[in-house]
């Protein structure tokens, strides 16, 4: 459609009606002068910027699209202004503005030349994504603490599949993100725990609670790991569950240093305890016996010399027991030998 079309077309409207549907523009709408006096704006303009109407009426325009609040003409206006002054030309830049506050705005601008009473003007649509900037710079920011996270954080869709999986995901698991993202989470379910994850799972997606909790997870090589979990739901716009979210911390060799350390003190218990006992009960037998006056020097030598043979097994069971440790030293994951040195 020719200008002169789209001109005839708007002239069967009076100027109430125009203003009408330019209030209910979607965009903040500014008309300007040449010299960027601002002769009209909408609701919206107002809004963006955070003035109010008699406020708008002392501005002009260089003012508002602008990085810098006390620079008389910025580049950013300038480069409206060259490129809107071409007649039938509409351009459109993402520029920066200042609002009422002094707080920096991002702006969506198009700009284009009218006539009015045979002058030219500038006629200027904003779209402020101010906050969709901000938003996405935040989630972005938070896609980076997920990433180098070294807990496995994994996003479950109601279906179990996989819809986010993170760097410490790949790492425990050793799927890449590629390789999960749409599957089946149960792949890295033991088969004969999957009834009980599901149970967990569904909790969750009926808004229940749920606590940590040690599970067994399995590995793309098939290495089974001991993890705890932590599951949460995920709400979409309208406050709906959506899916979980699966935060996993890999516990493998706390628990066998855990399991190894339980080995040495039960056999540590089962060396001493009966030896240990025996000299105990003799002692006190003996100590009786004496406060009684009831032993002869040659029953007193043969009780000595019993507990000095129960003394001397004590003995040997914990020379056994120290080389048995020494032994089996290397079976403590190395990270955790600094608490046994010292």
């Amino acid at each position: 459609m020719s200008d002169n079309k789209r001109s005839s077309s708007l002239a069967g409207f009076d100027s109430d009606t125009l203003k009408d549907i330019i209030s209910v523009f979607p965009d903040g709408l500014i008309i300007t002068s040449t010299s960027g006096r601002i002769i009209y704006h909408n609701e919206n303009a107002e809004k963006i910027f955070g003035y109010n109407s008699e406020e708008f009426s002392e501005l002009k325009a260089e003012y508002l699209i602008n990085d810098d609040y006390n620079s008389e003409l910025s580049e950013e206006y300038k480069s409206i202004k060259k490129a809107a002054l071409n007649p039938g030309k509409i351009v459109k830049l993402n520029l920066k503005g200042i609002n009422k506050d002094k707080k920096l705005l991002f702006l969506n601008v198009t700009a284009s030349c009218i006539q009015i009473s045979g002058k030219p003007h500038i006629i200027l649509a904003v779209k402020d994504f101010t906050e969709r900037k901000k938003y996405k710079a935040e989630h972005e920011y938070l896609s980076q603490i997920v990433n180098h996270s070294n807990d496995a954080i994994i996003g479950i869709a109601k279906d179990y599949s996989v819809v986010s999986w993170n760097k410490g995901a790949e790492r425990m698991y050793g799927f890449k993100e590629q390789e999960m993202i749409g599957k089946n989470v149960s792949v890295i379910v033991p088969p004969e725990r999957m009834k009980f994850f599901e149970k967990e799972l569904n909790k969750v997606f009926s808004g229940e609670t749920m606590d940590v909790i040690e599970v067994i997870r399995v590995t793309k090589s098939g290495q089974k790991l001991n993890v705890l979990i932590s599951n949460s739901p995920i709400y979409d716009e309208y406050g709906n569950i959506k899916g979980a979210s699966v935060i996993a911390t890999d516990i493998t060799l706390e628990k066998k240093m855990f399991d190894t350390m339980i080995k040495y003190i039960s056999e540590a218990v089962m060396r001493l305890r009966n030896p240990s006992e025996l000299v105990r009960i003799n002692l006190i037998n003996l100590v009786e016996l004496l406060k009684k006056d009831a032993l002869s020097k040659e029953d007193l030598l043969i009780h000595l010399q019993v507990q000095i043979k129960n003394t001397e097994q004590i003995t040997h069971n914990l020379r056994e027991l120290t080389q048995t440790i020494i032994g089996s030293y290397n079976e403590i994951p190395a990270e955790y030998r600094e608490y046994f040195d010292n």
